[in-house]
């Protein structure tokens, strides 16, 4: 939900919220991209040496950190790292969880396990624009992009407390 909402949104959160030309907004979606791309190439190895939880935790909390930055932003280049630091964050989330479902589950029920966070991910991605876009049409774009940092906290609060839903959380792995 929150990939498919910073996607989908930020453009136009940087040229209705922020006043940026479109050559501009179009810069919050490409901070996006590659702050995953950057956390996509680091999070096996930050996985090796925090573990699942921590990890997920961790990048949660960052992407928090940034669409709250994001969403209270008063000019483009502090909404830019916001979105930046959304990407990074939420960028080891998929991997993390997709590894955890193949890991916690019998040899047996693996492709099963995969095969439900996949799902659940990608419904996800289909919810994430159209709840932004009801409440940013009930209020504004800032609290669309507020209530995904919501989540990635809530998300954050939920990795730190599972450690049972996480197999070896808080351990690395070989």
């Amino acid at each position: 939900m929150i990939e498919g909402g910073i996607e989908g949104c930020s453009a136009l959160f940087l040229e209705t919220e922020l006043a940026a030309s479109p050559a501009l907004g179009g810069l919050g979606p490409g901070f996006f991209a590659a702050a995953m791309v950057a956390g996509r190439l680091a999070g096996q190895w930050l996985e090796l040496r925090a573990g699942d939880r921590y990890l997920l935790a961790g990048g949660a909390a960052t992407a928090a950190t940034g669409l709250a930055l994001a969403a209270s932003a008063p000019a483009v280049p502090l909404a830019l790292l916001g979105f930046a630091l959304g990407g990074a964050g939420v960028s080891v989330a998929a991997p993390t969880l997709f590894g955890a479902a193949g890991r916690g589950a019998p040899d047996a029920e693996r492709g099963s396990a995969v095969a439900s966070v996949t799902t659940i991910s990608y419904l996800g991605f289909l919810a994430g624009p159209p709840l932004i876009g009801a409440v940013s049409g009930a209020v504004d774009l800032r609290a669309g992009i507020g209530l995904l940092a919501g989540i990635a906290l809530l998300l954050a609060v939920a990795a730190a407390s599972a450690r049972a839903a996480l197999p070896g959380a808080g351990r690395r792995h070989p």
